[in-house]
């Protein structure tokens, strides 16, 4: 998730930006997803 924040907080392109927005969304979605298998 880290490297994820890293990335589209050094992205300038309004599409790279969304698309690393994207990317921060599904890592939360899988980190809720592997909390509920536990």
């Amino acid at each position: 998730f880290r490297e994820v924040n890293t990335l589209s907080v050094k992205l300038h392109k309004p599409d790279l930006k969304d698309l690393a927005l994207t990317m921060k969304l599904k890592v939360e979605e899988l980190r809720e997803q592997a909390q509920n298998l536990e």
